[in-house]
């Protein structure tokens, strides 16, 4: 039980790096950040926009609670990776632009994977409707 939250917390934690880091670039949008954006072919005001929605998701996976809006943050980041390789791919920038984005999709895929019970939507959404609807009658 120990290595799962061991390895639930390393990966929670590199996701949050390696998603959170870019996200204050992007909502700094400096010129290297506008560079890319160009590249890809999305509008300036794109970098700060996708910045501020990169941040309230690692602030969602690491907040205590919330299972449902870590199920939406989790599935938002696993968004802006695939559409980030496929953008990367549509540039012409090859599997240095494309691979990147899949490997940690692959780590986020394990944070979720190994998130603890209490950070588990259907597990808290289970245990509230476990009892008999009123009124049903008890098996004997």
């Amino acid at each position: 039980m120990k290595g799962k939250v061991i390895g639930y917390w390393v990966t929670t934690v590199l996701i949050s790096l390696g998603i959170g880091g870019p996200g204050v670039l992007d909502i700094m949008n400096g010129p290297d950040v506008q560079e890319i954006i160009k590249h890809l072919g999305y509008p300036s005001y794109f970098a700060p926009m996708i910045g501020v929605w990169k941040m309230i998701g690692v602030a969602a996976i690491l907040a205590p609670g919330l299972p449902r809006v870590k199920e939406w943050a989790y599935a938002g980041i696993a968004f802006d990776l695939i559409s980030a390789s496929v953008s990367h791919g549509m540039s012409g920038d090859g599997a240095q632009g494309i691979v990147p984005p899949f490997l940690f999709l692959a780590v986020l895929t394990a944070s979720w994977a190994l998130r603890p019970q209490g950070r588990v939507l259907g597990q808290i959404m289970s245990g509230q409707s476990s009892a008999p609807a009123p009124g049903a009658a008890a098996a004997t």
